[in-house]
């Protein structure tokens, strides 16, 4: 998994300013009798990590999100984005060397565990496209990043009619075929905000679930569509607007969006085959616009 070799730390410490902690049981340099510096120390952190969270099989679909999600919780114990980039970097080499693994074995390469674990480093990849800044320092790039992934805004009233459309979608997210975010995923500790921030940054849909509430609520209005609105211009983000109940929706900022239904026959006076239908359009339209190759 690295380039150092097994040999016991007596004690533990905090060496960077980080909530990371090298464990009794890990590991240290051979050729190393100074104190280790960070990044040898975040490495070993990402090398521990892997070594207890990383599954040694793939049993079930969701596990790959499982894995991800853990990731990215444990990217929140460290407190820049150089030290994460560089955590992001040791955990990208160990899937690649599990990816490896697959080849040296023979194994066939349509194994399960083998497409699962590339789908695995997709998303791992996809974190490191954060920090395009400190992963590829010698690039003066802007920052960008991949949008791939569907957001949904909406009022926590609301929430009812997310669970029913999200029955729709969820066949696609159990089988891995689509990163589908709402704000149920946010993990207990987790900053929301900066989770809120950075789904917007990866959506290349956002559905937008419409009513007299979402339109009240101030933190969609103050946070949330700002940049929805800017990723749109600027990035081309796919807004789909659903219209849930009768609102004053005509001057509003994304009016000029597809609605799915109209503003005029909103879901709750839809007959259940109506609404059924809709949910089935909204995940074709979906699928669609991820598919789309970028201009």
């Amino acid at each position: 998994m690295s380039k150092f070799s097994i040999n016991k730390i007596e004690g533990n410490g905090n060496v960077f300013g980080d909530n990371s902690i090298i464990s009794n049981q890990f590991i240290l340099p051979n050729d190393k009798k100074n104190m280790l510096n960070k990044e040898e120390v975040i490495r070993l952190e990402a090398q521990e990590f892997m070594e207890y969270e990383f599954p040694k099989s793939w049993s079930y679909s969701s596990q790959q999100f499982e894995f991800i999600e853990k990731l990215r919780y444990r990217l929140n114990d460290f407190k820049t984005d150089e030290n994460r980039s560089i955590f992001l970097d040791e955990v990208k080499n160990s899937v690649n060397q599990s990816l490896n693994s697959y080849k040296i074995e023979d194994r066939n390469i349509e194994h399960y565990g083998y497409v699962t674990t590339q789908r695995v480093l997709f998303f791992v990849e996809q974190e490191i496209e954060l920090l395009p800044q400190i992963v590829h320092p010698n690039k003066n790039e802007s920052k960008k990043f991949i949008r791939n992934s569907v957001f949904v805004s909406y009022s926590h009233l609301d929430k009812a009619w997310l669970d029913d459309l999200k029955r729709h979608f969820k066949p696609l997210i159990r089988d891995g075929n689509i990163d589908f975010w709402d704000d149920s995923r946010i993990e207990p500790s987790q900053k929301w905000k900066k989770e809120i921030e950075v789904a917007i940054n990866r959506a290349k849909v956002a559905i937008l679930l419409i009513s007299a509430d979402f339109f009240a609520s101030d933190f969609i209005d103050s946070d949330e569509l700002p940049k929805l609105l800017k990723a749109a211009e600027e990035d081309g983000t796919i807004l789909l607007n659903i219209f849930l109940k009768p609102c004053v929706f005509q001057k509003s900022r994304i009016s000029e969006f597809q609605g799915m239904n109209f503003p005029s026959n909103p879901v709750m006076k839809m007959s259940e085959l109506e609404k059924e239908e809709l949910w089935t359009n909204l995940v074709s339209q979906v699928m669609k616009h991820l598919s789309d190759e970028p201009a």
